[in-house]
């Protein structure tokens, strides 16, 4: 569930690249859940774990 603040804080975020600000949606809408879990268990898959890695980890 998107919040208002939420679009707010993602659409602020300029990376220059749509896919990034979506994915920025989801960790925070996956750390707003489970805030005290790790990123495996707030993201619930392996794929999703991989992507909010790979996103920590991109120099934009």
């Amino acid at each position: 569930m998107q919040t208002s603040w939420l679009n707010d804080e993602v659409f602020a975020a300029d990376f220059g690249d749509k896919r990034l600000s979506r994915r920025l949606g989801s960790i925070i809408t996956a750390f707003s859940e489970k805030p005290t879990a790790s990123i495996p268990l707030s993201t619930g898959s392996w794929a999703a774990s991989k992507a909010t890695y790979n996103f920590f980890r991109t120099k934009k």
